[in-house]
């Protein structure tokens, strides 16, 4: 075989090799070949949505729908009222209504405070009993106390510093509310004690004349 047949041959070899290479090489069109796509999807967070509470004892209350209540100390005829609400990661926040033995709201926080590290403390209102948030402990927590009428009304959860216990904590204490019930026993106690006096008063009267 001559010379030149010989580097015909190679150079031909040399075009087809790099011809193969370049198509091999050469961007294809997505028609040619099969892209495989991965989503990834954020994940959602449910939208936490508020739920009524109405309790037996005559009162009610909203809070996220993602707690649990579970009732407690139903046997003892001194409580009123004792729930939990508990959350997924098992913490709790507490509610409780009870007979008291503090005479009025000073009363309890000389003895809470005797026994108890308190970080911090502002007066509120639960309805419109006259009351004192507490924050106090390690870890933190946040407590809110009213006392009338030998009852103490007491709501303690963690605190996260405006966060979903701070919020779910103020959100039960504005949303509270007596039942109508209530309200009317109370008042017609009030009058029954009025008219009461004004017998007393009377008959007394009528002995001096």
């Amino acid at each position: 075989m001559s010379k030149g047949v010989k580097l015909l041959i190679l150079g031909g070899a040399v075009l087809l090799v790099g011809g193969w290479a370049g198509w091999m090489l050469w961007p294809k069109r997505s028609s040619e070949f099969t892209e495989k796509e991965i989503n990834i999807q954020q994940a959602e967070i449910p939208a936490i949505e508020n739920a009524v509470y109405t309790d037996w004892a005559g009162f009610s209350f909203e809070h996220p729908d993602n707690l649990t209540i579970e009732e407690l100390e139903a046997d003892d005829k001194t409580v009123y009222s004792s729930l939990e609400l508990t959350a997924v990661d098992e913490k709790k926040l507490t509610l409780k209504i009870a007979e008291s033995r503090f005479k009025d709201l000073e009363a309890w926080k000389e003895s809470f405070e005797a026994v108890n590290v308190v970080i911090s403390l502002r007066d509120v209102y639960w309805v419109d009993i006259p009351g004192l948030q507490v924050f106090y402990g390690a870890p933190k927590k946040l407590l809110t106390v009213a006392v009338e009428d030998g009852v103490l009304y007491r709501l303690e959860s963690p605190t996260d510093e405006g966060g979903f216990w701070d919020e779910t904590h103020q959100l039960i204490l504005n949303s509270f509310e007596f039942a109508e019930s209530v309200m009317v026993n109370e008042e017609a106690e009030v009058q029954i004690e009025e008219e009461t006096d004004k017998d007393i008063i009377l008959l007394e009267e009528e002995i001096i004349e």
